[in-house]
């Protein structure tokens, strides 16, 4: 992102300050709305988000599912073997994630990834 940048005619370190900041004020963002989000979530529903997380900036309803049963949870599984996507409802309205397809879902930006 080039936010820091060492001169070396100078040798001294040059950055752009409001474009640091503006950085800096995205990632608390996004770490203060998961968390927020986070403590209102059932336990089921955090144990999701962090599945999703781990598989990428997009993830699988399915392969979310697959994960959670592993763990035997699978009491939200839809009659089509999917997740049932109202796990991540609030995270949706909050603009945090978007559907890609019926089956897909993504973080909205990489910061609230690796909050979650």
């Amino acid at each position: 992102e080039e936010l820091l940048q060492y001169n070396f005619g100078t040798m001294r370190w040059h950055w752009d300050d409001e474009a640091v900041k503006a950085k800096l004020v995205t990632q608390n963002v996004a770490t203060v709305l998961v968390d927020l989000l986070r403590s209102s979530m059932s336990e089921s529903s955090q144990n999701a988000l962090k599945v999703a997380a781990c598989l990428g900036t997009s993830f699988s309803l399915s392969v979310v599912a697959l994960a959670l049963g592993e763990q035997d949870d699978v009491s939200s599984l839809s009659d089509t073997g999917s997740l049932d996507s109202s796990y991540f409802d609030e995270l949706k309205e909050a603009g945090l994630l978007e559907r890609e397809s019926d089956e897909v879902l993504r973080f909205a930006h990489d910061q609230i990834q690796r909050s979650s």
